[in-house]
């Protein structure tokens, strides 16, 4: 079984705490207080980084980001970046037709990370900002594991000890719904739009031991909720909370380059509605996929075929 590696963990912990404060910089001491490590381990990450040029240290001991970043930082952006400039003009069409946001997300540093919203922000409710990080797992990651091979899938699931077999069952059962559907729903809950505010707070500023671990236990105390949140069977006459309807946009090597989705916090509306929805997300995301010249997988056409035949 596939098992995290602590440093591996530490060094991305710190270079996300870097990258909350570009513009500022943090002796070890202040790096190992906030990342609650120990003052030697931070040294030992904090110098081999340095080497790298991924992290300088300036004639005061302090550290921040470095220039080696910036190749690497250019091909991730690179990757997303085509896709986003594709999509924009269908994401302000879909904010105007149906009065939500319309937001793009892509998978970069192992997070998933919202690299483009249009729409006019509600005057309450959950705030969705470029930028907002989440972590790379059920149900958050519906869309991009769907489409991924199965054996990965399921290395990641047994890999993360939070989850029991009986929901790493529910959830392959749901993302192999998603693939047979071409779209995930999913709805808000309890507890969500507390998530978000602390996943907002983790994006904008400094991500504390407290906010960390405020996180990680709000995950776990939702998981057996929040595997029955991925929707994919929409009824006409039934009513739905927005929460956020998405669809899968492809590359060339036909994987998931970023997920198109509408989200919507405000009243429930009727399955008729949220049908709208899917069927002109699912058009936008294709016509996205065939300007980038993705490849689809035959069984995602198969289902838009379907789909079509259906109207």
């Amino acid at each position: 079984m596939s098992r995290r590696t602590p440093a591996v963990d530490r060094t991305v912990a710190l270079m996300s705490f870097l990258a909350a404060y570009p513009d500022e910089a943090f002796t070890l001491t202040e790096l190992a207080r906030e990342l609650d490590i120990n003052k030697a381990t931070t040294h030992s990450i904090v110098s081999t980084l340095v080497d790298a040029g991924w992290v300088l240290r300036d004639g005061r001991k302090q550290y921040h980001l470095g220039p080696g970043l910036i190749a690497i930082a250019g091909v991730a952006t690179n990757r997303h970046q085509l896709a986003v400039n594709a999509a924009r003009d269908h994401m302000r069409a879909l904010a105007g037709e149906f009065g939500v946001r319309c937001i793009v997300s892509g998978v970069v540093g192992g997070e998933i990370v919202v690299l483009a919203v249009e729409g006019t922000p509600p005057p309450a409710g959950v705030t969705v900002e470029v930028g907002l990080r989440s972590p790379l797992e059920l149900p958050q990651a519906a869309l991009f594991w769907a489409w991924s091979d199965e054996a990965e899938v399921d290395k990641r699931l047994i890999a993360d000890d939070s989850v029991g077999e009986d929901v790493a069952a529910r959830y392959r059962d749901a993302l192999a719904q998603v693939r047979d559907r071409g779209f995930a729903l999913m709805p808000p809950l309890s507890g969500r739009e507390r998530m978000s505010e602390l996943l907002i707070e983790l994006s904008r500023g400094m991500p504390s031991a407290r906010a960390r671990h405020a996180l990680r236990d709000l995950l776990e105390d939702l998981e057996r909720e929040e595997v029955d949140l991925i929707v994919t069977d929409i009824y006409p006459a039934k009513q739905y909370e927005g929460g956020f309807v998405g669809a899968p946009v492809f590359d060339e090597t036909g994987q998931v380059v970023i997920s198109l989705g509408l989200v919507d916090f405000g009243p429930s509306v009727s399955g008729a509605v949220m049908l709208d929805r899917v069927k002109r997300l699912l058009e936008a995301a294709r016509s996205i996929t065939e300007v980038i010249n993705g490849t689809p997988p035959s069984d995602y056409l198969k289902t838009i075929m379907r789909r079509r035949r259906r109207r």
